[in-house]
């Protein structure tokens, strides 16, 4: 009885929903970091309207350096969590940190649109790098 019939699958069942529980956090979290760069572009306007953003509040300097500390915490608990599979762990962790830097030391004028962009290179790069390490594990390569 109970979840997943017990015994062995009954673990794999609230393994796999503990993995995807965590990796669904971690994404929200992404993405609500996500959401505050891309109220940067509106924070003189969101200021002039009464709307209440990290930006406004604090100003747009601090907003990149709470949203990149706050990416680093976040990329330090992908790491550490035990329920992902660690290939994924590490990949997503280097993918984004990347990512991360890259559009930090870039600066674009629409931060909007490059962490549009960012994301969707992300996904892909993130898919790449995975299937890469499996295929270099599978030929033999590693473990």
């Amino acid at each position: 009885g109970g979840w997943g019939g017990g015994g062995a699958a009954g673990a794999l069942v609230v393994e796999r929903w503990a993995s995807l529980a965590a990796a669904g956090v971690l994404v929200g979290v992404w993405v609500l970091l996500d959401a505050v760069l891309c109220d940067l572009d509106d924070a003189t306007s969101d200021r002039a309207h009464g709307t209440a953003t990290l930006p406004t509040m604090v100003g747009v300097e601090p907003s990149w350096t709470i949203t990149g500390v706050a990416r680093l915490a976040a990329m330090g608990a992908m790491l550490a969590c035990p329920w992902c599979p660690w290939r994924a762990r590490v990949v997503w962790t280097v993918v984004g940190g990347v990512g991360g830097l890259l559009l930090r030391v870039r600066r674009p004028r629409r931060v909007r649109d490059a962490v549009d962009l960012r994301l969707v290179g992300l996904a892909g790069a993130a898919t790449v790098g995975l299937w890469a390490w499996e295929w270099l594990v599978f030929a033999g390569w590693g473990s």
